[in-house]
């Protein structure tokens, strides 16, 4: 009687730990950095119209420094700056200034490619599976380093 019930309890909690873990979401950016003594031109061009899939107060960001992808946290919101850019209807073209670091995209669950078709930067353009290939990563971090 008491193992059957001991069972009852392990597997009821079992399940409880599986469904919490499904519900969760798992934030993943994208940074870039400009390694480099120019000002760089990106486009990044999403799959729908940005306006079905962002806020219309939706704002890309940098720092005027390489730092790493932490650095993008609540506490840092005030050193951060809003960057040059011009919004087209599934597109924003942005000016990334030299020796600086952005997010380019805030997303969950590993699930940016579903939303970015490409990114171009300085007339070359990055396929979703070339940047795949191109992204370093921390953690659930992702980084793509404009050399």
């Amino acid at each position: 009687m008491m193992k059957n019930f001991s069972s009852k309890i392990i597997l009821f909690f079992g399940l409880w730990t599986l469904f919490l873990l499904f519900g969760c979401s798992i934030e993943t950016n994208i940074y870039m950095q400009n390694l480099t003594n120019e000002t760089k031109m990106v486009t990044i061009k999403y799959i729908r119209q940005i306006s079905r899939i962002k806020s219309s107060h939706y704002q890309l960001k940098y720092i005027d420094s390489l730092e790493p992808v932490k650095f993008f946290n609540y506490k840092n919101e005030k050193k951060l700056k809003v960057l040059e850019q011009k919004v087209y209807d599934s597109m924003i073209v942005i000016t990334l200034p030299a020796r600086s670091t952005s997010r380019i995209e805030q997303g969950s669950n590993y699930n940016w490619h579903s939303t970015i078709d490409y990114v171009e930067i300085d007339n070359y353009r990055y396929s979703v599976e070339e940047l795949q290939a191109k992204l370093g990563s921390v953690k659930k971090e992702f980084f793509l380093k404009i050399e």
